[in-house]
This record gives structure tokens, C-alpha cells and sequence, in this order.
């Protein structure tokens, strides 16, 4: 997988030059959790446009989250002497608030989009990264669900592209995985009847 930085416009949009598009190309833009419709090309229809389920929040940041409680009950066993516990209170709450407020704003400025052509993941709050892999270069395409996922009615999709065979991108806790999976596997047979390969 190349790696290729959009050229910006004045107002600091990317875009791509003459509304091609890569194969596959992963990209990084400085504007802030917003999808440019500039990104698409002459025609291009979306199809899809999903943000992860809020769900996201809790499940990403959960790690974290268990050790500044773990540090808040240490605190206050009273095992250590009275400022010790107030800087461990004060260590576990900032844990907690520190790691919860960046899990908001990863999900916030994460975007997944399917358009007739393309499959679009954007992510990132400082530096937006965006990965883009043309329909007809996906080898493979699947669900992976863990257990808290099934619990929740949530999934994550991969995508394998036919450059490495491997597993370069996924849309991460989507709600109603297997009628999203079965929307970006239509959007793969329609382009391959339409010919693809004639599509710039």
C-alpha cells in the first residue's frame, strides 16, 4: 500500500488532482473530522456514509478506563498515607476523563463511506488519515465479531485488497454489520457488471 498526501486547496480542503482516484492510497489532510465531498469524483454516488456506533467510546477506551478505577480503589483503601491517596484519586480521575474524552473525539472524526466506486475510511483528530481502495481492487471482504460485539448488535468489516491480499483497512463497531457487509458486497458485483476497469 502506497502512501500519498492529498494536495490542498485554499481553504485547506483535500482533494484528489483531476478527481482521480488510486487504486489505493492512504492519506493524511489537516482539516478536522469532516468528509470532503471533494474527495469524490465527477459522478461518483455514495452510497453509504456510517460513523462507528457510539458504543466505540466505551469498548475503545475500556483498557484505560479499568486502570484508573483500579488506581481510584487503591486510593482508597488507605494503605498509603493521606497525600499519596490524594494523588492517586487525582491520577485515576485523569485516566478516566483523559482517555474517555480522546475515545469521543477518535469516534467523532471517524467516518466510513461506500460510494459505487470506493471504499472510504477516514480517521484521525489531529492529523486525518484517509485509506480509499477502489471496488475492484478488494480481494476480500468479512465480519469479524467478538463477543462483546454480538452482544451489542455490533461488528467490524475487513477489507483485503488484491495488491497484498492482507487486510489493510475496517469499518470498526458498525451497527447491523451483515446488511452493511451485504450493501458493500452488492456495490462490488454492480461495478465488476458495469466494468470497472474502464472506470478512472
Amino acid at each position: 500500500m502506497s502512501g500519498t498526501v492529498l494536495p490542498q486547496s485554499p481553504q485547506g480542503t483535500a482533494h484528489m488532482a483531476d478527481g482521480a482516484s488510486p487504486p489505493v492510497a492512504e492519506s493524511t489532510a489537516s482539516r478536522f473530522c469532516t468528509f470532503s465531498r471533494s474527495l469524490l469524483a465527477d459522478g461518483e454516488v455514495v452510497i453509504l456514509e456510517l460513523k462507528p456506533s457510539p458504543w466505540f467510546i466505551l469498548i475503545e477506551s475500556a483498557p484505560l478506563v479499568v486502570v484508573g478505577i483500579m488506581v481510584l480503589l487503591v486510593a482508597n483503601q488507605g494503605l498509603v498515607g493521606t497525600w499519596w491517596e490524594s494523588v492517586l484519586r487525582h491520577t485515576g480521575a485523569w485516566i478516566i476523563g483523559v482517555r474517555v474524552l480522546w475515545a469521543m473525539l477518535q469516534w467523532a472524526c471517524r467516518l466510513y463511506v461506500l460510494t459505487d466506486r470506493r471504499v472510504i475510511r477516514q480517521r484521525g483528530v489531529v492529523n486525518i488519515r484517509i485509506f480509499e481502495c477502489r471496488l475492484d481492487r478488494l480481494q476480500n471482504t468479512f465480519i469479524h465479531r467478538t463477543l462483546v460485539q454480538r452482544i451489542l448488535g455490533l461488528g467490524t468489516i475487513f477489507f483485503a485488497t488484491a495488491g497484498t491480499g492482507q487486510v489493510e483497512a475496517m469499518w470498526q463497531h458498525v451497527r447491523r454489520p451483515a446488511e452493511v457487509h451485504k450493501e458493500v458486497v452488492a456495490a462490488i458485483e454492480r461495478f465488476h457488471r458495469a466494468g470497472g476497469d474502464s472506470v478512472p
